[in-house]
This record gives C-alpha cells, sequence and structure tokens, in this order.
C-alpha cells in the first residue's frame, strides 16, 4: 500500500497525528548528533518548524534568545553559552521548555533535548544536546 500526503494534507492533520506520522517516518533520536549517540534520546522529540514556531510563541524572552543560542551554536551547546541570554537557571530553563512541548504535543513525556550527566563535570555544568532535526528546525525559525 502506498499513501501521498501533501503539506496540505499533514497541515489540516492535529500535532498529535502529524506527530504520530513523523515518529513513523522519522523515528525519535534518528537525528542523534555525532559524538552524542550514547545520551538518552527516548522522550527526545524532532520538531518540525511549525512545531518549533508553536514553542517559541509561547516562550518568555529569555527562553526564546537561549533557543537562539542554541540555533546559532547546536545542536549540542554548553550550558555556560546561556548565561547572556537571560537564563538565571538551567534547570528552570529545562522544565520551562518541556513543560511548553508538552502542552504542544500532548506527550507527557516530551523533551526538546538530551543532556549528559552534570555530575560528571568538575563545576557540575554540562550540555544541552537537541536531534539534528530540531536543530535545523531552530535554524530556520530563527532565519526568518
Amino acid at each position: 500500500m502506498q499513501v501521498t500526503l501533501t503539506l496540505n494534507d499533514l497541515n489540516a492533520l492535529s500535532d498529535k497525528a502529524r506527530q504520530e506520522i513523523q515518529e513513523l517516518l522519522f523515528p525519535k533520536g534518528a537525528g542523534k548528533p555525532e559524538g552524542y549517540e550514547s545520551y538518552d534520546w527516548d522522550n527526545v522529540y524532532d520538531l518540525t518548524e511549525n512545531q518549533i514556531e508553536r514553542l517559541v510563541a509561547g516562550l518568555g524572552e529569555a527562553s526564546r534568545n537561549a533557543l537562539k543560542v542554541i540555533a546559532s551554536k547546536g545542536p549540542a551547546i554548553d550550558a555556560r553559552e546561556l548565561d547572556d541570554t537571560g537564563i538565571s537557571s538551567y534547570g528552570s530553563f529545562q522544565s520551562g521548555i518541556h513543560r511548553r512541548l508538552r502542552k504542544i504535543t500532548g506527550d507527557e513525556d516530551a523533551c526538546l533535548f538530551t543532556f549528559d550527566d552534570w555530575n560528571e563535570d568538575e563545576d557540575g555544568i554540562g550540555h544541552f544536546v537537541v536531534s539534528l532535526k530540531t536543530f535545523e528546525s531552530l535554524k530556520k525559525y530563527f532565519e526568518e
């Protein structure tokens, strides 16, 4: 059996239906950046430009600025690269982004990025890493 979906067909679907189709075609974690394959990618989403637009629309200025940093320096960044964006707590940034993403996807386990074990770093600060698909979508969104 062969199914053809146009962009209009996909846009007419709910976010959840689009995500399910995307997961069938591009399983979560399929777009792992080189060197970060061993990280936990189980709940990390590969976001489309439309999903990025919806995610960013509900964020504060500091979080938007942090995503711009990821878009320009990613797909993996040292968390300290967010220091000049207005982010005062990496944990609050992470949980806020994930809460917003979970509203968009309807998946209570959805994550925008994965990260390493920050306890292994001398100063307790590590990396945020997004999928390659999400990275491309972020770059395109912030180019506009």
